[in-house]
């Protein structure tokens, strides 16, 4: 839905009733993820009006949103998001700023150290402590064991222009 807020779709063969996502209303919605041992709670970043927030979460599958109270750092907006598997952690790496971590569903928000900017992030599917950056240009892996406090490089020379992505049967 890189055009468009949204919608959640409760139903495959029918339109949502409610309509496009409107708390908050993005221009786009260009990161999504959901805690996969709670798989209602789901986290959205896209891009906004001006003084708008640009990052929001649900509880409820996506019926409903509730905006993060602060921005990842100033101007964030866009970029991706991921939220640990027990929605303890939610990362922001957005478009325009650095990567940051929130433990109170986006009331505050403190800056990841080590974690190179913009770069699309990944959380473990299993271990709610580790996530992961991928840097397509470089083909270096970045990780976290600490739920985002911190990233260190994994590999490197891996293929570029790749795309990351968490398995859902093991961790790593």
């Amino acid at each position: 839905v890189r055009d468009i807020g949204g919608f959640t779709h409760p139903s495959l063969t029918a339109s949502p009733v409610a309509g496009m996502h409107l708390n908050p209303l993005f221009f786009d919605t260009t990161g999504l993820d959901f805690a996969q041992s709670f798989p209602g709670n789901i986290v959205r970043v896209g891009n906004g009006a001006a003084n708008q927030q640009n990052g929001a979460f649900s509880t409820d599958g996506g019926s409903t949103w509730t905006p993060f109270t602060a921005h990842a750092g100033a101007g964030a907006g866009g970029g991706s998001v991921a939220i640990s598997a027990v929605a303890a952690t939610i990362v922001w790496a957005p478009t325009d700023g650095a990567t940051a971590y929130s433990r109170d569903m986006g009331a505050t928000w403190t800056l990841s150290s080590g974690a190179p900017p913009r770069l699309a992030v990944v959380s473990d599917r299993v271990n709610s402590k580790k996530f992961y950056l991928f840097d397509p240009m470089s083909g270096i892996l970045y990780g976290s064991v600490d739920g985002a406090a911190s990233f260190v490089t994994l590999v490197t020379g891996l293929p570029r222009n790749g795309v990351l992505r968490a398995s859902y049967a093991a961790e790593g």
